[in-house]
């Protein structure tokens, strides 16, 4: 990959962890900002011949699978996260 897409790479699975323990919004749901993030990478101008999105859209697949857990895998003190605000939804 290109310097920007590993950039883009690393955004992606920082944005992915922090969106483990990031509330969701109020009134649009608990996956509303990951879909803005996946809206954001289907825009980045990924080069064609590269694998570069694959690692990225991972990076996607290992949050999907760590919020559909019913206790997140992780949390930060004092933060009420989306296995609180939305269980059961």
């Amino acid at each position: 990959p290109h310097n920007a897409e590993k950039v883009a790479i690393a955004f992606v699975r920082r944005c992915s962890s922090l969106l483990v323990v990031l509330p969701g919004h109020p009134e649009k749901g608990p996956l509303y900002i990951a879909r803005g993030l996946v809206r954001v990478m289907e825009t980045f101008p990924w080069s064609p011949q590269s694998d570069a999105p694959v690692h990225a859209y991972v990076a996607l697949v290992h949050l999907s699978a760590a919020l559909a857990q019913r206790v997140l895998p992780y949390h930060v003190p004092g933060l009420e996260s989306n296995d609180v605000l939305y269980a059961g939804e």
